[in-house]
């Protein structure tokens, strides 16, 4: 069953990395060959501009073999996103699309950072810019907040400035419009509406209205507001929350994983390790449910390497998957913190180092900036992070 409690675990920070600026000159790189019938698939025509009149001989030109005009139009404006030109992308797709080409290229600016995390933006630095611009002329066309979708990515902007008395009340509005279903996921209009509403909630201390929002019934409003103060860095408010949890269900594991990730930003070494043990370790009850995360191994490694146990750090490494992508990650945050420069070479020579949230960005490269790592810096490019 889905759980949101697994983002205490898992915080997608992940992250979404826009590979890069693709060249739309060069479209066939980005659509996957193939065969039809036994015979190769066409490649899709040139586009040439992002005018109305590259876009309509861009869908004229499509060919039937790869979905005609109906897959022209997501891949006309998928290559516009990569290519920084959203806005010119849905001016060109015209009124009768308009809503459609709204939804994707808005949606393609913002991930939703798990319950209440702030909107995070995907790789290009300009998404703010972005943003607001093919709001403006998504509103040009249709009026003032002509539609619940508009609404909710302006609360995901103004959210994002920290404006959150103005983001309120259209967060409301797209939480009515896009209800979250039962027994399943939300969309992500539904995931990003309730989103903003928390990160409101917290940000304006309104506790008990927060309390009121439907969340799952293995998630307290407790729970989500100390995951939101963890997020942003207001650590002691996190702590407090975390500690009226843990009271009410001292046993929990999941609440075990947030305190060793509250006690490793608070660089309580020790702390962070007997929280991690805890919910790693087997249930007592041979049949009760064993928890394994790859963050929290992860965690659990860096804090070893933290107290210079070096070699119990190496054994922690083995537990984590070695198909997994954390794998790199683990054993090149050994290798820094060891000093070892040789075997940091080593491991991103291998290109085995896939960045999974912003906060193992940010470490890595502070232990990356130590004079005796001058080399690798410029030897290796800053490692990817994790795609959606």
């Amino acid at each position: 069953m889905w759980k949101i409690r697994a983002l205490f675990l898992v915080p997608v920070l992940s992250a979404a990395v826009v590979a890069g600026v693709m060249s739309y000159l060069r479209p066939a790189e980005r659509w996957p060959r193939g065969r039809a019938g036994g015979r190769p698939l066409p490649e899709p025509p040139r586009l040439e501009s992002f005018t109305p009149d590259g876009y309509a001989k861009y869908v004229a030109a499509f060919p039937p073999a790869l979905g005609g005009p109906d897959a022209a139009r997501p891949t006309f404006l998928a290559v516009a996103h990569d290519a920084d030109r959203q806005v010119e992308a849905y001016r060109a797709v015209g009124r009768g699309h308009a809503h459609e080409a709204f939804r994707y290229l808005a949606a393609q600016c913002f991930l939703a950072d798990g319950p209440g995390g702030r909107p995070i933006p995907s790789g290009n630095r300009r998404v703010p810019d972005i943003l607001r611009d093919l709001i403006a002329a998504h509103e040009a066309q249709f009026g003032p907040d002509p539609d619940p979708e508009t609404g909710l990515y302006k609360a995901a902007l103004l959210v994002r400035g920290g404006r959150y008395a103005e983001a309120e009340p259209l967060a409301a509005r797209a939480a009515a419009a896009f209800p979250a279903p039962e027994n399943r996921p939300p969309g992500r209009e539904a995931e990003l509406a309730r989103d903003c509403r928390l990160t409101v909630y917290v940000e304006l201390g309104r506790w008990a209205e927060g309390a009121k929002l439907e969340l799952p019934p293995e998630l307290t409003a407790e729970d989500v507001f100390a995951y939101l103060f963890l997020r942003a860095d207001r650590l002691d408010d996190a702590g407090r929350l975390l500690d009226r949890a843990v009271a009410a269900d001292p046993d929990d594991p999941l609440l075990a994983a947030c305190r060793a990730r509250l006690e490793y930003r608070r660089g309580n070494w020790a702390a962070a390790l007997a929280a991690a043990d805890r919910f790693l370790a087997p249930p007592a009850d041979p049949g009760g449910t064993t928890w394994g995360d790859a963050e929290v191994e992860l965690l659990r490694v860096k804090v070893l390497a933290r107290l210079g146990r070096f070699a119990d750090a190496d054994r922690a490494v083995e537990a984590i998957p070695e198909s997994g992508y954390l794998r790199g990650v683990a054993e090149l945050f050994v290798a820094l913190l060891a000093g070892d420069a040789g075997r940091a070479d080593r491991v991103l020579g291998e290109n085995r180092v896939t960045l999974s949230t912003a906060d193992d960005e940010a470490e890595l490269g502070a232990l990356l900036a130590a004079d005796r790592f001058a080399a690798l810096r410029d030897k290796y490019p800053r490692p990817p992070r994790m795609p959606r």
